[in-house]
């Protein structure tokens, strides 16, 4: 039996995930087209209902438990990055 040099011989885990998210909420980036309609839902979260400060925490905390419910079996510890602006 050959085992292929790109395979570890050791089982490596992850033992953390950074959710890094930067959304110009409200901001279209200026060469695309919007359709009408359009999806306005993130996370399926509307952001436009409350202040975007706000609507970005929300939108990473609703990101971490739904890819907290993925990886169910995964003790992971997550680090969230909201951008600032």
């Amino acid at each position: 039996l050959i085992v292929p040099t790109w395979r570890l011989k050791e089982k490596m885990k992850t033992m953390g995930c950074c959710l890094i998210l930067a959304l110009n909420i409200g901001t279209d980036p200026p060469d695309a087209h919007k359709p009408s309609p359009c999806a306005k839902l993130q996370t399926w979260f509307d952001p436009t209902l409350i202040s975007r400060a706000k609507a970005r925490e929300k939108i990473g905390e609703r990101l971490e438990t739904q890819y907290a419910r993925w990886q169910q079996r995964a003790k992971l510890k997550y680090k969230r990055a909201l951008d600032p602006t």
